[in-house]
């Protein structure tokens, strides 16, 4: 039989008469001793693991942060690209409208249009506003008749009235509008007469 430093473990007997083996003091021991190496390596790997899980967080973190400010310095690069995109259309949109009304005032202008009322006349066309420009064009065309009727006045000879003589020639009748032929008419009727032949 072994001697009792060498025996690992003691055979019992139950109440119903089995043989149960139970360690020895020894064997406990030994036991914790192996468990205790086994949980102090376990804490060494999740020590190193933690601190390779914090060496990744930062890494990660870092990456972040610097993402942040590249994708910042995209978007402020983006919104400067935008803004110069916005202001180099307005400014084309602007040249576009001032070479049209320009182009729209010398056709108003060759009309007889004043240059005051060709520059309202060209902005409201350009612009689409119906109204305004018909109100222009009415002021416009009563400017029109009101010069030529002063251009007439002036070139217009004296009529010698009741005299029977008369210093309009033919052709300077046949160039009279009607407003002036009316006139004559009525402050000259002889001489009217005279010059469309009826006398």
């Amino acid at each position: 039989m072994a001697s009792e430093e060498t025996k690992t473990t003691e055979t019992t007997t139950d109440n119903a008469g089995q043989k149960n083996e139970v360690p020895t003091e020894e064997k406990l021991a030994t036991q914790n001793a192996e468990l205790t190496k086994q949980v102090q390596d376990l804490m060494k790997q999740v020590a190193t693991l933690k601190s390779a899980s914090d060496k990744n967080s930062a890494e990660a973190a870092e990456f972040k942060r610097k993402y942040r400010e590249t994708l910042s310095a995209q978007e402020k690069a983006s919104q400067d690209k935008a803004e110069r995109e916005a202001e180099h259309e307005a400014y084309v949109k602007k040249l576009e409208r001032e070479n049209s009304v320009n182009a729209y005032v010398r056709k108003y202008m060759a009309q007889g249009y004043s240059e005051e009322l060709a520059q309202k006349a060209a902005e409201a066309m350009y612009d689409g506003d119906v109204d305004a420009f018909f109100g222009i064009q009415s002021e416009a065309t009563k400017e029109i008749v009101e010069a030529k009727e002063r251009e007439w006045l002036k070139s217009r000879p004296d009529v010698n009235a009741g005299t029977g003589t008369t210093s309009i020639t033919k052709e300077q009748f046949e160039n009279m509008n009607m407003m002036a032929r009316s006139e004559l008419r009525r402050n000259s009727p002889d001489v009217y007469e005279q010059l469309i032949g009826r006398k």
